[in-house]
């Protein structure tokens, strides 16, 4: 009669049958594990990792940073950058701050305050368009 097949129980180290799912020896849950692959075991072992994961990596890497690269130098070539590239972008939808005279004479924080809004937007509008209007606006503005 041929003996059955057995593989050693990696908690004790006694020999088991292949098909046991627990050992006869430590009592302990043998984990049902495909026999690993040459190259597995030379990772395992400390061995070269496969080329192409390898390659799959730096290649990520090299797509990141030429993405990177490529909407990065605009704002660099740019004159004054970033700020006024920014700045001609959100233009549109940068708006001038109102308020009405009334809401302004009753509370003079509210004053202070849109003032103080005021103040920031000319000075927005004067770093995405340098004119002598817009800096002269700025300095009337923002001196008070």
């Amino acid at each position: 009669m041929d003996k059955p097949e057995t593989k050693t129980c990696e908690f004790c180290g006694e020999q088991v049958l292949k098909v046991a799912i627990k050992c006869k020896h430590c009592h302990s849950s043998i984990p049902d594990q495909p026999s690993l692959t040459s190259e597995a075991k030379d990772l395992l072992a400390g061995g070269k990792r496969p080329f192409n994961k390898i390659k799959k990596r730096y290649l990520l890497l090299v797509l990141i940073l030429s993405a990177l690269v490529i909407i990065l130098a605009p704002i660099a070539i740019y004159e004054n950058a970033p700020y006024p590239l920014w700045a001609k972008i959100i233009a549109p939808f940068d708006t001038r701050p109102e308020a009405t005279i009334s809401s302004l004479l009753t509370d003079s924080r509210k004053m202070r305050q849109h003032n103080i809004e005021l103040c920031e937007w000319h000075q927005r509008e004067y770093l995405r368009e340098k004119t002598l209007y817009n800096k002269k606006m700025k300095d009337v503005i923002c001196s008070k």
